[in-house]
């Protein structure tokens, strides 16, 4: 049995099937295809130039068509002899079917309120005359002028803002009740310094009006009346001589006038061992009342 060798061939197995060519993919499109359709339909229909917009590039005129004086001015309109059709609102109302004697009792009473009518304002002309030109000419000049509004700007542009509710001016520091207390709090005020003087009232009415100094008081009053009239004393012993001008004339005076009213309380509390002194006494020379 003899074998063949296939060394030169072209014969390929996938090449028998013939395949079908491979369709490129689909590009994705972000439009809706009711936009699409949408816009195809209004290319498609019957479109007038410049029907509702105008034209698309305005044509300019010649030089020798410019504006003319009197060019705008229209027509009068005609005069309509005719009668218009009025509205309902302005129509005269319908009048109402009447008897011939009412009609002629109505015409008499008419007649008599028409006299009377006349009359009344005949009266009213005479009573009632007043010139109202010269009353507003009056009226406006005694008006006063509308004053422009307050602005303040804060750009370079000229962006304008009204200044009175901006802050930038003082207004409740110029108020006449700037810095005072409200009525509530003065009444208030009023009726707790009442209480108070009432208590005080009280109070000073069952307290004694004077008190008794001791012993100890009296001499440690003495001790510094004395003290007092050894120092004016020393003060006085040093004074020049002569007492050629008014200033050293009048503080000579003075010492000689605390020298003797310290000489007179010395005395007092020396011959009157018991003494009584009021609250102004003792706040006087500081002494304490509750020391007893």
């Amino acid at each position: 049995m003899s074998t063949i060798l296939l060394t030169q061939h072209d014969e390929n197995v996938y090449k028998i099937i013939k395949k079908e060519a491979a369709k490129p993919p689909s590009k994705i499109s972000a439009k809706s295809p009711f936009i699409a359709n949408l816009l195809e339909a209004e290319e498609k229909k019957n479109k007038f130039c410049h029907k509702t917009f105008g034209y698309a590039e305005i044509p300019l005129k010649k030089p020798s068509e410019y504006l003319k004086k009197h060019s705008r001015i229209l027509p009068p309109c005609p005069k309509i002899d005719e009668p218009r059709c009025l509205l309902p609102e302005r129509r005269p109302p319908v009048p109402s079917q009447r008897s011939p004697a009412k009609k002629q009792q109505e015409s008499e009473n008419c007649v008599c309120h028409a006299d009377t009518i006349k009359q009344d304002e005949e009266v009213k002309k005479c009573t009632t005359h007043r010139n109202f030109c010269h009353k507003n000419i009056i009226q406006a000049v005694r008006l006063a002028p509308r004053q422009p509004q307050r602005n303040y700007v804060d750009t370079k542009k000229g962006d304008a803002h009204p200044l009175e509710p901006s802050g930038l001016e003082p207004h409740y520091i110029l108020k006449k009740s700037f810095g005072k207390s409200p009525n509530y709090l003065r009444l208030r005020q009023l009726e707790e310094d009442s209480e108070n003087k009432q208590k005080e009232a009280e109070i000073n009415r069952f307290k004694p009006e004077g008190r008794y100094i001791t012993e100890k008081e009296r001499l440690a009053l003495l001790e510094g009346l004395k003290h007092n009239w050894v120092e004016v004393q020393k003060a006085y012993q040093q004074l020049p001589i002569l007492t050629d001008t008014i200033p050293k004339k009048k503080h000579k005076t003075r010492l000689e006038n605390e020298l003797k009213q310290l000489e007179n309380d010395i005395k007092t509390l020396e011959r009157h061992p018991h003494i009584y002194v009021t609250d102004a006494d003792c706040s006087e020379f500081n002494y304490d009342p509750d020391s007893d």
